[in-house]
């Protein structure tokens, strides 16, 4: 796991799944390093996130790819408004 600079990013959360439905995770260590065990056979999704940074996802096939690298870029803030058709504040 690296930044723009390709410095490591210690600490970024990774995850098979989505950031809903994970199965098996990890946290990186110093170098930006992580090791995901008793993951399932086949294709998978991982799941990146580090605070300051925007998230990352991918679909991975470790029997093509036994390692795989994520450069995070810096995230900005976004915002926004929900609205219905009408354009007014939507209620749940």
């Amino acid at each position: 796991m690296l930044d723009g600079q390709d410095q490591p990013i210690a600490g970024a959360s990774v995850r098979v799944g989505d950031m809903f439905n994970n199965r098996s995770q990890s946290k990186t260590d110093a170098r930006g390093e992580f090791v995901l065990e008793n993951c399932a056979p086949g294709a998978s999704v991982l799941t990146v996130r580090a605070e300051h940074f925007a998230p990352d996802l991918r679909e991975i096939h470790p029997e093509d790819q036994p390692t795989v690298e994520f450069l995070l870029a810096r995230g900005t803030r976004l915002r926004g408004k929900v609205v219905d058709l009408g354009g007014h504040p939507w209620q749940a």
